[in-house]
């Protein structure tokens, strides 16, 4: 899902510098979104687009690449005409509509971006990255029902996959499931560590009755740090 489009020009002119220099844009475009230098990748896709020599194929992935590039520069809107460019192109690109979708996500248009979604899942049903973020999409719609079997599909296809885990342990907690909400946690860990948070655990122990733990002390926290998301979660 996360592959990068690459150009290739198929015949080049030997000696014929415009070509050639063609050749070097289309190429670049692609070489220095990978290499996060996005403000060149722009300038080199740009100049790609700009040409008027490429095909259909090759200009719906240099809009794709330029696309990416303003999408991690937070240039949501900017990305999401390049998008719009590229699956005009090419409406079979699953990988602009999910991107296309991510910006939209980005942008809080849970709407417009369950819609990419669910036509990225048309052309790629397994993909886990597109189910993990329409389900978030659907989580922050607060359809949480929804958000769970996206995030159920997702697991059942990648039992690994620790961002599905921790999106659906959240929603369990958002719907007090706290035991559900603790497995979840405890899953997300074992696929990766970076998904390691003592405190959420805590919270949850303390909540399940599995700890001693004072209500003085919780008391005091909530004093200390009333905007603490747990805090408030469990208020």
């Amino acid at each position: 899902m996360f592959k990068l489009i690459l150009l290739f020009i198929a015949t080049i002119v030997f000696g014929d510098t415009s070509q050639a220099q063609l050749f070097d844009d289309a190429k670049n475009c692609a070489a220095e979104v990978q290499k996060n230098d996005f403000d060149l990748a722009i300038d080199q896709c740009t100049a790609a687009i700009q040409s008027g020599e490429l095909s259909d194929q090759e200009l719906a992935a240099a809009f794709h690449n330029r696309g990416l590039a303003y999408y991690h520069k937070k240039e949501h809107d900017h990305a999401i005409k390049d998008f719009d460019q590229a699956t005009r192109l090419n409406p079979n690109d699953s990988d602009s509509l999910y991107r296309r979708g991510l910006a939209y996500f980005e942008k809080n248009d849970y709407d417009r971006a369950i819609q990419d979604l669910d036509q990225t899942l048309k052309l790629d049903p397994n993909s886990v990255a597109a189910l993990q973020k329409r389900g978030w999409a659907y989580e922050s719609k607060n359809d949480y029902d929804q958000a769970i079997r996206d995030y159920d599909r997702a697991i059942s296809l990648q039992s690994s996959y620790g961002p599905a885990f921790i999106r659906r342990a959240k929603v369990y907690e958002a719907k007090r499931q706290y035991e559900q909400a603790l497995a979840d946690y405890e899953a997300a860990t074992q696929a990766d560590p970076k998904f390691a948070s003592e405190r959420p655990k805590a919270f949850l122990l303390f909540y399940l009755g599995r700890m001693t733990q004072s209500a003085e002390m919780f008391e005091k926290h909530m004093k200390s740090d009333p905007d603490d998301t747990w805090v408030i979660l469990f208020r």
